[in-house]
């Protein structure tokens, strides 16, 4: 059953989806419009930038968030 709803990019390299934490990187990287984050590919570790209005809301199970890395920030919501 899914627990939670995570913000997640597909890569445009790999086509693999990616979780998004986005207070592990708050900070933008040479690109200078809003609401641009930078993302690195978790499996093929292409860098792209990708606007937060265009990841999406998909569910996610507490296992999936936790193999993301995403156990320590869900402790501090």
């Amino acid at each position: 059953m899914y627990a939670y709803h995570a913000l997640c990019s597909d890569c445009p390299k790999c086509r693999k989806e990616n979780i998004v934490f986005l207070a592990y990187a708050p900070h933008k990287k040479v690109v200078n419009i809003p609401n641009l984050n930078r993302v690195i590919c978790s499996h093929c570790f292409h860098e792209y930038h990708q606007s937060t209005h265009d990841m999406v809301l998909r569910p996610k199970t507490q296992q999936e968030i936790d193999a993301a890395g995403g156990e320590h920030l869900l402790t501090w919501i």
